[in-house]
């Protein structure tokens, strides 16, 4: 009987152990990559938003801004600025996102420029807004590359050109596919 009574705080502690460790600890998610938040401060930057620069920059896990959401391992994987105040460009930074799945960049009517060709090296974006800009030039042909594009809204800008088919095709990109207006 004494022989029980020993063993009843080992399982207790063992139990207890099991219990905190299922637990996730403070320090097991990941912040955000260095070379991800240089990308993203280049491409406000490139935006001349001082006013978000600055907030952006107050926490150095990028994973914590405004319009950025990140995976477990801290890539960033979305990016929304809209309805911000900017006057300026695409930045060519945006190719350095390469776990970038959703992008959206819509009602900046500042926002001028062509899609910049380093857009193409984002091959996990599945989602990709940009209506309601100042964004010009033609439609780029590279679009038809990103394979794992979904979503694709280019209208209310200055685009010539039309919208290139995926290529191979995605059977939603067909249906979610608009506006180069």
């Amino acid at each position: 009987m004494a022989y029980h009574h020993t063993q009843l705080p080992f399982v207790f502690f063992l139990l207890l152990i099991t219990t905190l460790s299922s637990f996730p600890s403070p320090s097991s998610s990941s912040s955000c990559h260095t070379s991800e938040r240089t990308a993203l401060l280049s491409i406000m930057s490139a935006m001349g938003d001082p006013y978000v620069i600055v907030a952006w920059g107050g926490t150095s896990d990028c994973c914590e801004w405004n319009g950025v959401k990140c995976d477990s391992a801290g890539h960033v994987t979305s990016l929304d600025i809209s309805r911000y105040v900017v006057a300026g460009t695409i930045s060519p930074a945006i190719g350095d996102l390469p776990y970038l799945t959703d992008l959206t960049f819509r009602k900046l009517t500042n926002l001028t420029g062509p899609i910049p060709s380093s857009l193409a090296k984002l091959a996990r974006l599945t989602f990709l807004w940009l209506d309601w800009n100042d964004l010009s030039g033609p439609v780029p042909g590279f679009l038809s590359r990103l394979t794992s594009l979904d979503y694709l809204n280019l209208a209310f800008n200055h685009f010539t050109g039309s919208i290139p088919r995926p290529s191979p095709p995605s059977p939603s990109a067909s249906s979610g596919w608009t506006g180069t207006s």
